[in-house]
Formats: C-alpha cells, structure tokens, sequence
C-alpha cells in the first residue's frame, strides 16, 4: 500500500514568510512617514506608530475615521489625487486633518498591489511639511514685495552677471533682468537684452563708467557718480552702482539733465528744482517703505529657517549681526555690538582652532563651508554650519567677508538616529541564523554572511571570490549545475543540495535561490539563503533504506502472510489512528475491475461516514467545487499518461461546508504499459491554507512597505559617472539628488582612498564583483567609511555597461578596528620586551655557572666554559632581536643590517682577550628588514661563525681581518613548491662570513661536521631552505643563499 507523507516544502514556505513578515514589521514601526495599508474604497486596515502622532489618533481610531476621516475634503486637489491614485503610483500634496480638527499640508505617496484574492489594496505614505510650507509662503511673500517695488519704482534698474578674464578681472557685464523703467530710458525692451553684454549693447559705452563697474565688482563697496551717457540720448544720469551677490553686479540710475540744467540757471529752474525735490523725497519714502518690508520678511524666513547672516567690514572692523544669529547663539538681537574675538569665545573650545584657522584662509582667496558646534549662554551645546566668502579690492587685499550660520543640531542629531537604525538593519542580516550569499554572473561568490562562513568552516576570505561549485560536493554538482542555469532565465526555486564544508565534510542544504537582473534586463548574479538540514535528510535516508528492506521482506515473505494477518490488522487499525490524527486519507482505485477503495479517513474529510455507501469516481466529483472539477478531472485524465500529480483543490461536504485538500496520485502500469491501478492520498489542509493565507497577506503588506522605503544603492554607467541614487546615499552623503546625478564617483572618495577606487573600478571593466572599504567624503568635507559592495554588468552584446554599489557607513567599526590595533601594537611590543628581559638573565646565569668552575685547577681548561660560552653567545644573538622589535616602532621585522654591528660588537668583547689586533669589517646593504622566522636562526648562523673565526683562525696570530657580506642578489631564481606563496613577492640574498685565518681543516666535511656549532649551522641553513658552500683560498668563507618572501607587506618569511 502507497502512503505518502505531509509536504514538508508547505512547512519550509510558512517558515520563510514567517521571517519575513517580522522583518518588515520592524521597517514598518520604525518609519519616521505616516504608513497606511488601504484599499481603494478608503478603507484603512492598518496605521504605524508615526501615522498615529502625526494624526492625533490611536490606530482604531485611524482605522474607523477611514481615509475620509483623515484628508481634508474641502481640498480641490483631492478628486486628482484620487484618480491618480487608481492608475498606479501617485505623489503630491494634499491638505489633511488632525483628530482635533486641525489641518496641515503632507506630501502623499501611494502604489498599488494585488492581495492572494486579487484584489486592489494601496500603501499610502505621509509626510507632514507644514514647516516646509510656511518657509516657501514666507519667501515667496518677500519675493511679490521685492517683485512690486522693483516693477514701479521710478528709478532705471539693471542686474548684470560678471565676467572676467583669465587673470580675475572683469572684462565685460551679461544683461540678467531690468525693470520697465530701463526700457523707458533706453528705448530697448527686455527682449533685445537680456543674454546680452553691455559692450554687444553699447559698444560706445564711455571708460569711465566701465573702471567704475571694475571697482565695484573687485571690491564689493558701492559707487555712487554723475555721468553724461551717450547712449541714453546724452542725458546726466547719477548712478548708484552696487554688488548685491558674488559675481553679481547692479546700477540704479535716473535722469538728472533738468537739475544739471537748474544749476546752471538757477533763476530759471528754482521753482521746478523745489518741485522735483519734494517728488524725488516722497518716491524714496516710498521705496525705503517697501524695503523695510522687504527687509522684515527676510529676518521672518531666516527665524522659521534658523538661517542668519553676517557682513564683516574689515577696513574699519565692523561686524554687522542678523537678528536671527543673536537667536542662534543663544543672545537677543542687537544686545550688544559683535567683535571676532568676542564670537571666538562661543566656538567650543575643541573646534575654536578649526574655526580660526578656516577664517584665516577665507582671507587669503579660500572661500569656507564648514561644520562646528557652539556654546550658549545657558552652556547648551548647538551644532552650526557656516558659509562665507572674502570681497578683496583692486590689489587683492581683503575689504570684505560676508556669511551665513545656519542651525544644523536637529540635522546632526537626525543623521546619528538614521546610522544607529542602519546599524540594527545591518545586525539583524548579519546575525541572521540562515547563511545568506550573494554570486555575480559567472556563478562566483560577491558576498556571504557570516553565518554561511560559521557553516562551511572557512573564513570570510577564502569564501569571497571563488567559484560556488567548489562547496559542492562531486555527486550534487550536476543537480547544481542545472539550477544555476535556470537563475540566466530567471527562474527562482527552492532546492536541497549536497555541499563540502572546508574539512571535507558533507552536509545537506535547503537553498532559496533568486536571480538578479540589470535595469537593461541581463542577468547580473543571483541571491541565495540557505539552511542546514543535515540531520533531516540523514533521517530520510533511514527511512528510506527502511522502506526499501520492507519491500523485499514483502516479496520473501509472502507465504508468511497468514501468519501476519493479525498482526497486520492491528497495523491497520494503527495506521487509521494516524491518518486520522494527521488528517491524510488514502485511496486506491483497481482499475481494471472499476473497484475503488476509501480509507475510513478518507470518508470523515468528505463529511462522510466510514464506507456509508461505495465510492465511485464519478460520485467523487461531485463533491468536488465546481470551479474545481475540470482541473481535477484533467490532473486523473493526465496521470494515466505517466504523469503524477501533486495537486490543490475545493471540495464542498455534505452539510455544504468548503474545505481544501491536498493530494499525491500514482499509477502503477502492466507489462505492456496499460495502467491497471491508480493509487494515492488526500490530506485536508484547511487550516494551514488559511493560516498560510493569513501568513501572505500580512507579508505581502509588509513587503509592499519596505519596496517602497529608501535603499542604499547607486548605479554608475560606462565612465563611472552616477546616473542613479536613492534617497538613502544622498542622506549620507549630504548631497542634492541634482548635485549628484551625473557626478564622477572619484567626486565622493576621500583623497587618500582614490588610489584603491581606481583599481576597484577597473575591476568592474573586466567583469569582478567584490566587497571592500572606502573612506567617502560627504558634501559638508566630513569623511565616513564606508562598506561596499559592488557588482559590475554588462549589456546584450557583453560590453560593459556600468556597475551596480551598495554600501552601509561603517565609521564606528574601522574606530574600534584601529582602537584594537593599538592596543595588539603595545602588547607585542610588550611581550619583545619581556622576552629579551628573560634571555639577559638567561645569560647572566650562564656567565654566574661559567664562573663557578672558572677558578678550579681540574675543569680549568676543559670544554666546559667554552660550552657555557657558546651557549650565552647564542641566547643574547637572540636577545638582541627583541631588544630591537622593543625598540623600534615597527613591531613585526627588525632592521637586520643594524643588528649584525651590535652581534659583532657583542662576540668581539667576549673574545677580546687574544682577539685585540682582529679587525671587523663589513659590507651590508641598508634598510634590509627580516621577520622573527628569518632573523633568529639568521642571526644564530652568524653567531656561530663568527665565534667559530675569533676561536680558530688567528692562533699563533695576533692580527687578522673577519668580513660579513649580505645584499640582494638579482637574477637568481628558486622554485618555490608552496602554491601559497605564489602571490607574494620574492627577493633572494646572499650571506657571506670569512676571515683570513690559517683556514679550515681539509678533512672537514660540511656536509656531516661533527661539531655543534656548525651542525647548528647546517640545520639551520636547511631551516630556511638555502644553500651552503664553503671556500677555503686565503682563509674560510662560509656562503649562504636564501630567499625570503613578502606578503602584502607584511613580514618577511623563509621561502618553503
């Protein structure tokens, strides 16, 4: 009998959404937007902690206002916003309305998705501007008064962009805006001007008006003159000239030919003269009216922006305030006059320097826009960022700086919320307990959590970069072959494969596996997330190795059936206790007899009692929903073909109830492949279908609010230029969306990491995804770290198309990463120290026993002190190289050359005695470093031989010469057999120590000597893979090669 078992891939599927769903829960609580689930009648279903203080309300109380409850209806806007909303996805403004009847404007975003049902369900995002909106009412109220009094004023009124000539001064004024009154006095309208310069204009225009624009423009103090213009029909005109902005430049003039003319007849003009007066006063009442407006509404901005500003004159050293930057720094307006010095006092004193030093280079040509706190009366702390720049005069000598400081606290304190929150997102992925990996095209692993290093035992390092394939084990890499292909046609699936951990051992993963695709639709790599189901798949393997013997006991046993009837009967009632309790039933159909079995299970999930009536297929469908019944009758028309069905469907029970079923079907064919019985089994699973169900929707909601929450990433094209940001990179990096599309990438990386960006990106070109760290540099000069992750991708034809970068601000880690280093610096530096401590007492214990047998007439010229002496000589050749490491900074090699002077400055006080007329001369390359591998047995070899010299080669003698050589040696080639040192760079030296002594003795062999000192030799020499050879012409000389590698500059070992 055929029993199939629950489907554990339904259990796997409620266990993701699950996750899922807890995932973006946590997104959804923590979102700083109103964040509603809705449908399109208006019904709310579901409001995050922020839409309830943004409203007023409690979620119920959301829920049950509807979305008509919350939006002003009196808003013209709204029929819009509704029908937009319909389409698709909508954004704009909207007016809405609080619980205590208040309304405020918000900026509305909605998208829609279908629910499991089909039906149309919207997520609706709030924002409320309503500060927003009273700072653009406020400027633009500013702007209609600046508008109306420079549309009447009786006055000409010119603004002209500067241009200036390589070397920095202006050459010429391009036309920007005029009022009517210009048009009056030129007779050129508006048109016919604006692009233009003045010199295309009025070619003929007089040099002195031109050297007096020149002065105003480097200087920035206004002019006031008298002039007779040609271009305007000879008419005197005075002129106020001024620079309201940099590189800006404005005139001011009107017609004053009637009162050159009444100064020159005064008889004739008096009475006018008076009449003019009394009309020009009243106009500049009038215009000084309209300014004062002007002037309050520009402070009333700068308060609601907490923007203020400052104008430094520096020749008589007056600093003029706005009324709002008294605010800011915590004073009344006005309460007392500005001096620098006196704002010096409220920088912080840690950034006061910073502050200082910025002002000083403003001075010399360097414009400032920089970040600094302040100290309040109160002694509150408040964070400002200030602009200014430096007006200098026709000799480049400052005259004037001029400013803004702007409050930026609750800015500063936004950004340290927004990282702490990335932080917890980051922790939540990264202490995930699934494995979760990242692959780019070619199948080769970009990224991997650490959970997926913890279970195949490698480190993160050996992980990233190497192909997939070589985690699976042989027997599964033909499966996992023909899944990853199905990733380049965007097939996702769920699949069990067989991987290798690090120490050859096997483990089963139940793998969630997803493609990725460029926006040009090419498929770029795929996102995998993975469990350890090892113990479950080695279960299965019993049960089937189980049910497999059962079947061949089945065959050898079928004479015994008899005696089993009992027993299998009471099998029987067992296995009904247990379909009953897991709710599968199982059936079997002879087809050629037309007879159909039912377990009594089988009957209860129909509503039916245990064999009420005999079964037929065509009594089965009719208890079969009618939506259903076609689909099911095709499945059993189909399994007759050979094909198994797997199947969900409706049925309705007698008491017309609806539940849902699962079933497994299989037929069994004859000989000639005629189907001659049909077996299966149908589970109900109605409560885990609407527990699933329930499981979906409340993901789906989830999942539609994070889709559209801000993300980290950018894109890059072809040159590295960015053509794509979201909202979250132009949050960190304090840019505009504007200022960055478009924007080189090197535009963003600090200095000092441009360097390694090159090379990354060039990566991109051939095609390699990697992870790294990069300092970037924000739009106010503050760098962060950052670490990235990036992808390249390439377009139909295989060139490279741009490249796809997340990255997360990982500031805080590198601190305490370098925090730590400082900390391992000190203590190796500490344990050098230690041991060279414990060598010198080594060898002052050594030196106390020599001198005890010193003085005894028996020993007195045995090898006993000479052993003693030789093994000092050997701890304190050691003893020096930690006294070195000690002494140095860097902590990891040791400056060789300089430690082979102090070795045999040491040897030759020891054997000064019959040593005086022996010389020591030396021909060392400088700045030669070597790590503890080489140093130590390096320096005991030249212990050992230059002791061996000072014994030996002089008897009989009282002058000689020893000679120690050691420099690189170019050309010479060593196979090296370890593969793991291929990437390392290579460099051989030759060692070389002689004398001129009476020479060795002929019958020494080096290759089996039989003292210890140079069996210590040898042995060592092998120790650092060299070669020995030895000289004998004109004394001894012992030659040693040897190669030492270097690894991303690190120390330097022995080539194995």
């Amino acid at each position: 009998m055929f029993i199939s078992g629950p489907d554990t891939s339904d259990q796997k599927d409620e266990e993701k959404l699950r996750d899922g769903e807890e995932l973006y829960r946590v997104l959804f609580e923590n979102s700083n937007d109103a964040v509603l689930l809705t449908s399109p009648d208006g019904t709310i279903y579901a409001a995050n902690p922020a839409s309830c203080r943004i409203f007023g309300m409690t979620e119920k109380e959301i829920i049950w206002a509807g979305r008509s409850g919350i939006v002003d209806t009196s808003d013209s806007r709204l029929r819009l916003a509704l029908e937009m909303a319909g389409t698709g996805k909508f954004k704009g403004e909207l007016n809405f309305r609080r619980k205590d009847g208040t309304t405020f404007p918000g900026e509305l975003s909605t998208v829609l998705f279908f629910d499991k049902n089909d039906q149309v369900k919207t997520v609706m995002t709030i924002r409320d501007i309503t500060e927003r909106k009273r700072t653009e009412e406020t400027m633009r109220k500013s702007e209609e008064r600046y508008r109306m009094l420079f549309t009447n004023m009786t006055d000409a009124f010119f603004l002209a962009e500067i241009i200036y000539d390589k070397g920095g001064t202006p050459r010429d004024y391009r036309f920007l805006e005029i009022n009517p009154a210009y048009e009056r006095y030129t007779g050129l309208k508006k048109e016919q001007l604006l692009g233009k310069t003045i010199l295309e204009v009025f070619p003929d225009i007089s040099p002195m008006e031109m050297k007096e624009y020149e002065k105003v423009a480097l200087s920035g103090i206004p002019t006031h003159y008298e002039v007779k213009s040609g271009e305007i029909n000879n008419r005197y005109l005075d002129v106020y000239a001024f620079s309201p902005e940099n590189r800006k430049l404005a005139l001011i003039f009107k017609d004053i030919t009637k009162s050159r003319q009444a100064r020159e007849e005064p008889g004739k003009t008096h009475d006018n003269l008076e009449e003019k007066i009394i009309e020009r006063t009243a106009e500049l009442e009038k215009a000084y009216s309209y300014l004062k407006e002007s002037e309050e509404s520009l402070a009333e901005a700068q308060q609601m922006a907490h923007i203020g500003n400052w104008n430094w004159d520096i020749v008589n050293n007056k600093l003029l305030w706005s009324d709002e930057l008294y605010r800011i720094f915590g004073l009344k307006p006005k309460e007392f006059e500005v001096t620098y010095n006196l704002f010096l006092t409220y920088a912080h004193s840690n950034d006061r320097d910073y502050v200082d030093n910025a002002v000083k280079k403003a001075l010399n040509g360097k414009p400032f826009d920089i970040n600094y706190r302040i100290i309040l009366a109160d002694g509150s702390e408040r964070a400002v960022r200030a602009k200014a720049e430096v007006i200098f005069d026709e000799n480049n000598t400052p005259v004037r700086m001029r400013g803004t400081v702007q409050d930026v606290t609750d800015l500063k304190q936004m950004e340290k919320a927004l990282r702490e929150s990335e932080e917890k997102y980051r922790n939540i992925v990264e202490t995930a307990n699934e494995g979760i990996f990242l692959m780019d095209a070619e199948f080769k692993l970009t990224y991997a959590n650490k959970r997926t290093a913890e279970l195949m035992r490698y480190t993160h390092e050996e992980i990233i970069g190497r192909p997939v394939m070589d985690f699976i084990c042989e027997e599964s890499k033909p499966a996992a072959e023909r899944n990853l292909e199905k990733r380049r046609y965007g097939i996702s699936e769920i699949y069990e494969l067989k991987l290798m951990c690090k120490d050859g051992s096997p483990f089963w993963a139940f793998i969630s596996a997803k493609p990725l695709f460029n926006k040009d639709g090419d498929f770029k790599g795929s996102l995998c997330m993975f469990t350890d189901v090892t113990k479950r798949k080695e279960a299965e393997t019993k049960l089937k190795e189980t049910l497999d013997n059962l079947e061949n006991l089945v065959k050898v046993r079928t004479k015994e059936l008899e005696i089993a009837f009992n027993s299998l009967k009471e099998s029987e009632r067992g296995l009904a206790e247990a379909q009953q309790m897991a709710h599968i039933g199982n059936w079997n159909w002879d087809i050629v007899n037309n007879n159909l079995f039912w377990s009594d299970e089988l009957y209860r999930i129909f509503g039916l009692k245990p064999e009420e009536f005999e079964m037929t297929y065509d009594l089965f469908l009719t208890y079969v929903h009618p939506d259903d019944r076609d689909y099911v009758n095709s499945a059993f028309k189909k399994v007759l073909n050979e094909e198994t069905f797997n199947i969900n469907y409706r049925i309705i029970l007698a008491d017309g109830s609806e539940r849902t079923v699962h079933a497994k079907t299989e037929v069994i064919f004859d000989g000639s492949n005629v189907p001659i019985r049909m077996r299966g089994t149908v589970q109900d699973v109605t409560e885990r279908k609407i527990a699933e169900e329930k499981l979906r929707e409340s993901e789906e909601k989830y999942r539609n609010i994070v889709e559209t929450a801000n993300e980290g990433i950018f894109l890059m094209d072809a040159e590295f230029k960015i053509t794509y940001a979201n909202r979250r990179t132009i949050e960190l990096m304090g840019y505009t969306h504007e200022e960055t599309i478009g924007s080189p990438v090197m535009d963003f990386i600090c200095e000092e990491s441009r360097p390694i960006a090159e090379r990354s990106l060039e990566k991109r070109r051939c095609g390699i995804g990697e992870s790294y760290e990069l300092k970037l540099m924000c739009k106010d000069g503050s760098p962060f770290w950052a670490l990235i992750n990036a992808k390249p991708f390439f377009n139909k034809d295989g060139n490279f198309a741009g490249s796809l970068c997340m990255y997360t601000d990982i500031t805080k880690r590198k601190e305490a990463e370098e925090a730590l280093a400082n900390i391992e610096n000190a203590r190796k530096k500490e344990i050098h120290h230690r041991i060279k401590n414990n060598l010198q007492v080594i060898s002052s214990l050594l030196d106390l026993q020599a001198e005890k047998f010193k003085d005894r007439e028996d020993i007195k010229d045995s090898e006993v002190l000479e052993a003693f002496r030789e093994s000092q000589d050997r701890v304190i050749s050691m003893a020096l190289i930690h006294e070195e490491l000690h002494r140095n900074e860097g902590l990891e090699k040791l400056n060789f050359s300089q430690y082979i002077n102090e070795l045999a400055d040491n040897l030759f006080l020891t054997y000064r005695l019959g040593n005086d007329g022996t010389r020591f001369s030396k021909d060392i390359e400088e700045n030669i470093f070597f790590d503890m591998d080489t140093s130590v047995p390096l320096g005991i070899i030249i212990n050992e031989l230059i002791s061996n010299s000072l014994k030996y080669a002089f008897q009989g003698r009282y002058h000689g010469e020893i000679r120690v050589k050691l420099h690189g040696e170019e050309d010479r080639e060593y196979e090296i057999e370890d593969r793991e040192i291929e990437d390392r760079n290579s460099t051989a030296y030759v060692l070389s120590v002689s004398d001129n002594g009476i020479g060795i003795p002929k019958e020494l062999d080096i290759g089996n000597p039989e003292s210890l000192g140079l069996q210590l030799v040898t042995s060592l020499v092998e120790q650092l893979n060299g070669e020995l050879e030895l000289e004998r012409n004109n004394g001894t000389e012992f030659i040693i090669r040897f190669t030492v590698t270097e690894k991303n500059n690190q120390a330097s070992t022995p080539a194995q």
